[in-house]
């Protein structure tokens, strides 16, 4: 290896992400969710970011938020409903200690029901004070003081390759990035696919065309994202050494992605590391799978609570041990020390054969640091701390990796996903075909009232206006994601029915009134629960269907 070299980038992004839940459903499925994520994960990883400032270091991460999340963090009633999630926490770990007190061989639980206690009071006091009850004001101050890169992704984590409509993507990459202008003060030049779902080839219905989603990016002035190592890639190039490299090397070098209307116009391509990333993320092998870590699946029967640690992943319930909070923090920093060994051991080999610093790609959704990994959070921290005392890798956010390294080798990717099998079975399958279909016949639909060239008055924009964002709200690739997984999938389709059933009904209302252009008392009522029900995306109107493409 090259001493002389410069050390090679590591750069993570944290996707951040929730659907669209708040005051749709409560227990289980609904505003909890978003609760848990927020207190478990959100407001942690903000903590760490900052301890890691005071301490002289910057995080250099790079999170991708998307839009849909941040409207629900910035709503007028959010704070309130969270503090109110958090103190019924804390009722519950009280009542949880009386009952273990009652209870000589259930004396183990007392100290967690106080950890608990003490645990949501914390995340109270720094929601309401440090954070001043915004999260996205949190990230905005980072983002400003260049601690984090905040990039968007689509409005509302749509699977952009399936929607086969070049307004639905356009809209959901356009739209995207300016309404995360607006609520970050920043203007993005990277954008993180939904799904990491990638496709060169789109049939595109209302063009009659075929297009990749590079040209949407690109188009949009988009000059980086991440694809999937799982892709098959096809390498252009002159340079040689690039093919002796083996497979868990290849994704260190970034490249580009040109686009297949203009040879001048390229993405620069991180590819994302499976293997490393399953040391992370793998459920079986990952290190959250860990005996002393936070188990996330046993609570207590009649607590919302969690007592017990992994244990043994092939254990049932009954067996799980009891948590200690302590230990399981200190092997964060064994598991960190040793994946910055495995970094470490990935650019040394990749020098010896690309005499040049290398790239390591790591993306993860956020909510596995805190909601799903408890001591997640820790483990980032420490991570962070370990890469900053490392003679071979630095952190980097996405953009400055961009500036830093060469990206000479230009390919072509197949179609992909980080999803099950790396493709779209995860979306698109037999349980979720109507799905697809309705949203297809719905875009047509609402494609062919603008097409018209008809000049609409202020009541039926505003019915056009509503039912583009009910298009955008069936769009969620959560939907189909939750089905084909079989996870809350009554409450997923049950959601998807409930926004395709109000597009219906506004479409049916505007054709109805025919010449009208004035909405009866009844009909404004209907338009007023409506926007009441779903309040949420008031920045999309129907005007932004027709975005340029």
């Amino acid at each position: 290896m090259n001493k002389t070299l410069p050390k090679s980038s590591v750069v993570i992004l944290l996707h951040t992400h929730m659907p669209y839940v708040l005051q749709h459903g409560t227990w289980p499925h609904g505003n909890t969710w978003l609760f848990e994520v927020v207190l478990e994960s959100y407001i942690p990883l903000l903590n760490i970011i900052n301890e890691l400032h005071e301490q002289g270091l910057q995080s250099h991460l790079t999170l991708s938020i998307s839009p849909i999340l941040t409207e629900q963090l910035s709503h007028p009633e959010f704070p309130a409903l969270l503090m109110q999630y958090a103190l019924e926490q804390q009722v519950q770990a009280g009542t949880d200690i009386q009952k273990f007190m009652k209870y000589p061989h259930a004396a183990w639980n007392i100290p967690m029901g106080h950890y608990w206690k003490e645990w949501y009071s914390k995340r109270i006091h720094e929601f309401s004070t440090m954070y001043e009850n915004s999260i996205t004001n949190a990230l905005r101050f980072l983002s400003e003081k260049k601690l984090i890169e905040l990039i968007p992704t689509s409005i509302t984590h749509a699977y952009l390759p399936l929607l086969q409509n070049s307004k639905a993507i356009n809209l959901q990459i356009g739209k995207a990035i300016s309404l995360h202008e607006q609520a970050y003060h920043c203007k993005p030049v990277a954008f993180w696919l939904p799904e990491c779902g990638y496709s060169p080839e789109i049939p595109i219905t209302d063009l009659h065309a075929v297009r990749g989603i590079q040209e949407y990016l690109i188009n949009n002035g988009i000059r980086s994202t991440i694809l999937n190592q799982t892709n098959k890639v096809e390498y252009s190039t002159d340079n040689s050494s690039i093919h002796y490299l083996p497979e868990h090397l290849r994704p260190l070098q970034l490249v580009q992605l040109q686009s297949t209307i203009n040879d001048e116009q390229y993405l620069s391509v991180f590819i994302r590391h499976q293997d490393l990333c399953s040391k992370i993320w793998g459920e079986d092998i990952g290190y959250p799978a860990h005996a002393d870590y936070l188990d996330f699946h046993k609570k207590e029967y009649d607590s919302s609570l969690k007592y017990w640690k992994v244990t043994n992943l092939h254990t049932g319930a009954d067996s799980k041990q009891p948590y200690n909070p302590e230990r399981a923090m200190q092997q964060t920093s064994y598991d960190a020390k040793e994946f910055v060994r495995e970094l470490e051991a990935h650019v040394i080999a990749y020098q010896q054969i690309i005499d040049q610093p290398g790239v390591i790609c790591l993306a993860f959704d956020t909510e596995l640091f805190g909601h799903w990994w408890f001591e997640g959070p820790k483990f980032l921290q420490d991570l962070i701390q370990y890469i900053s005392e490392s003679d071979y890798v630095q952190m980097q956010t996405l953009s400055d990796a961009v500036s830093r390294h060469d990206h000479s080798s230009t390919v072509r990717s197949a179609s992909g996903s980080w999803g099950k099998n790396g493709n779209m079975d995860s979306w698109l399958n037999q349980d979720t075909k109507s799905i697809w279909d309705a949203i297809h016949n719905a875009q047509t639909q609402l494609d062919s009232i603008v097409k018209s060239g008809t000049a609409f008055g202020n009541h039926k924009q505003h019915i056009l206006s509503l039912a583009l964002r009910e298009l955008v709200l069936m769009q969620s690739s959560d939907w189909t994601w939750l089905i084909s997984m079989n996870t809350a999938s009554d409450y997923a389709l049950q959601r998807f029915n409930n926004h395709h059933s109000t597009f219906d009904a506004l479409l049916t209302m505007f054709v109805d009134m025919g010449d009208r252009e004035t909405c009866t008392e009844e009909e404004s009522q209907i338009l007023a629960r409506i926007a009441k029900r779903d309040d949420t995306l008031q920045e999309i109107e129907i005007q932004d269907w027709n975005h340029p493409t």
